[in-house]
């Protein structure tokens, strides 16, 4: 069984170029496969867009192959990414990382400066046995944190600042 589905690549195959006095050849690391415009298909690592309902999800760092021809995406069948595609679309996430889904994942639906979000890692990775699937908060001195945590991923959705 394979996914087709439309895409943005933007990460091509390895290419390396060996120069041999006036000749210049390139070496292409890659595996090809025919497509079902006839032409040929390549392996890449790279991001694809994906639409789920009105939310597009840009899943980077995916192995997949390309037709430059046709512009069609093809998974091999290990490459189950409708797990994780079921995730994101959950916590209306609009990127992932593939090659991060087994591990614990912070992520932040709101705009938040760098040291906010350190500040809020440091805080969720100090309660993170406290933290069961589905929403949290997490109350820390005059601050509160509110998320959801599905799998390995945990989405920050805002903190808020008690006001006594």
């Amino acid at each position: 069984m394979e996914f087709l589905y439309r895409h943005k690549s933007t990460i091509d195959y390895k290419e390396e170029i060996l120069e041999f006095g006036s000749e210049v050849m390139v070496d292409r690391e890659r595996i090809e496969r025919e497509c079902i415009c006839g032409k040929t298909m390549i392996q890449k690592i790279g991001t694809v867009d994906h639409h789920i309902d009105y939310l597009k999800i840009e899943l980077h760092n995916v192995p997949h192959y390309y037709c430059s021809q046709c512009e069609r995406v093809v998974y091999d069948i290990d490459t189950d990414i409708t797990p994780l595609l079921k995730v994101a679309s959950k916590l209306r996430l609009k990127e992932v990382d593939w090659q991060n889904r087994n591990n614990m994942t912070i992520v932040f639906t709101f705009n938040a400066v760098d040291n906010l979000k350190q500040e809020i890692q440091g805080i969720i990775n100090e309660n993170i046995d406290n933290i069961n699937d589905e929403s949290f908060v997490i109350m820390f001195g005059s601050r509160v944190i509110v998320g959801q945590r599905i799998g390995n991923i945990i989405a920050v959705e805002k903190m808020i600042w008690k006001v006594i």
